[in-house]
């Protein structure tokens, strides 16, 4: 069983509880009902984090690649890396030599 992958979509379903929160909160706001929207943003508040905190990925090392080069401890890697992590692409794209084009 994918433990991460059921972690993100828990936590991306406490956030959008979270948002749901939203709207009571302000309909309290609209008849002036402060222990009532105080209630509701404080869930809204520890929803959001508890959503954070199931959906945040563990770090690894600077060989994964993502799309736009980057990795994930946030630094630019180099055009050939990046290259590599996409020759499929580009092989298909540039034309053969001695080969036609398309």
């Amino acid at each position: 069983m994918n433990h991460r992958m059921i972690r993100y979509i828990i936590g991306s379903l406490i956030q959008m509880e979270a948002a749901m929160f939203l709207l009571p909160a302000f309909t309290a706001l609209l008849y002036e009902e402060t222990v009532c929207i105080a209630a509701f943003l404080g869930s809204a508040v520890l929803c959001v984090i508890g959503g954070q905190l199931l959906i945040r990925k563990e770090t690894g090392g600077c060989d994964d690649l993502f799309l736009g080069g980057l990795c994930q401890c946030g630094g630019l890697l180099g055009h050939a890396q990046y290259l590599r992590g996409h020759a499929s692409v580009f092989q298909r794209l540039l034309p053969q030599p001695g080969g036609r084009a398309f």
